[in-house]
């Protein structure tokens, strides 16, 4: 009987770990704006998220997607990161390059 419930203790545990685990793989949102936000997050960019500008470009690149520019951002090195390519899939964005230059 012990068996049978630790068995299922770490079933339920093992659904909780993979869920989360997509859930964070996820860097796809539904605004220009969070996709960036969330893309920053993940690669452990320094932002305060009040004070982010995201302004969209008017250039498309046809491998990186649409171009936008955001001011407060910045990378390990405290450089910050001004470019950002997105594309958008079936509603949702994200995130295919960033860098200081075009």
């Amino acid at each position: 009987m012990e068996f049978k419930v630790r068995r299922v203790i770490f079933a339920v545990l093992l659904i909780l770990l993979i869920g989360l685990t997509v859930n964070w793989l996820d860097i796809s949102a539904a605004n220009p704006k969070d996709a960036i936000l969330k893309y920053a997050s993940r690669h452990w960019l320094k932002y305060d998220k009040e004070k982010v500008e995201i302004v969209e470009g008017d250039f498309t690149d046809a491998n990186y997607g649409k171009q936008f520019t955001a001011k407060g951002i910045k990378d390990e090195f405290g450089q910050e990161l001004i470019f950002f390519y997105l594309k958008n899939d079936s509603g949702k964005w994200k995130v295919t390059s960033a860098g200081t230059g075009p």
